[in-house]
């Protein structure tokens, strides 16, 4: 296997367990939309903002294949 097979295997392991962990976030932070006391825009926009993030970190996280595929390696590097 060369090393960009490589990079791109652990790129697409380490993508797959961050992914549990990202949407393990996401459902924990919609529940605490779904319970935040009603009027409290505070906490509710709180919670939209990790929830946006949480979402952007996932599409960055599906992306790191593609990224290592790309990504520049020294000579003799394949």
């Amino acid at each position: 296997m060369s090393t960009r097979d490589e990079l791109v295997s652990f790129a697409r392991r380490s993508a797959h367990d961050l992914n549990n962990t990202v949407a393990a976030l996401s459902m924990a932070v919609e529940i605490a939309l779904d319970m935040a006391p009603e009027g409290d825009e505070d906490m509710t926009g709180l919670l939209e903002r990790i929830h946006r993030n949480a979402v952007k970190l996932g599409e960055t996280v599906d992306g790191l294949p593609d990224r290592a595929r790309e990504w520049p390696l020294e000579d003799g590097d394949a």
